[in-house]
């Protein structure tokens, strides 16, 4: 098996690179409600953004071919686990809602647009977050990498996925189908 980082390279080699890919914003818990803040809004702007922005430039090349654009949204965004995450949640759910809007105004250039909305992830930010419940509610009894985001995002950039277009692929696991709301 290769390494995610010659895995890569060989993409790299083979594939034409046309790719955009947008994430914003690291979750942050907090209450929400009146005065709470825009955290929602601020991911919405962000992805929203640099999604059309990606999509007017490739279009503005249509000879070049077309290309694919690939935001990141969130299991959040199509479920609650009770942990005050509303506003991360709100602005993924709008994140994962614009792509099939997207990609049915890039189709006819050759643009592709999907979301992947990842489940928990081990990275520094959330290792002091991660506990042997959440190891437990995983059916593949793992949290996820960022290696395995990439893994997907690579199938996505490539010509493998030359017919995929307008989807939320979530790639948590199993996390999804077994969240407890509040425990």
């Amino acid at each position: 098996m290769r390494s995610s980082h010659s895995s890569m390279r060989a993409c790299s080699r083979a594939v034409r690179i046309e790719v955009f890919g947008s994430t914003a914003r690291r979750a942050t818990a907090a209450p929400t409600g009146p005065g709470a803040g825009g955290a929602g809004a601020s991911v919405v702007i962000a992805a929203m953004t640099a999604s059309r922005a990606a999509s007017d430039s490739a279009r503005s090349r249509q000879a070049g071919g077309g290309g694919s654009i690939i935001n990141t949204s969130s299991i959040t965004a199509h479920r609650s686990n009770g942990s005050h995450l509303t506003g991360h949640g709100v602005g993924k759910g709008a994140v994962s809602s614009f792509a099939p809007h997207l990609a049915i105004e890039g189709g006819p250039h050759g643009i592709r647009v999907n979301t992947i909305s990842p489940g928990l992830t081990r990275t520094p930010q959330t290792e002091a977050f991660i506990t042997d419940k959440d190891i437990a509610r995983t059916p593949l009894g793992r949290v996820g990498t960022p290696e395995d985001i990439a893994a997907v995002a690579l199938f996505l950039a490539s010509d493998d996925a030359r017919f995929v277009t307008a989807a939320d692929i979530v790639v948590d696991g199993g996390q999804s189908v077994v969240m407890p709301s509040n425990s």
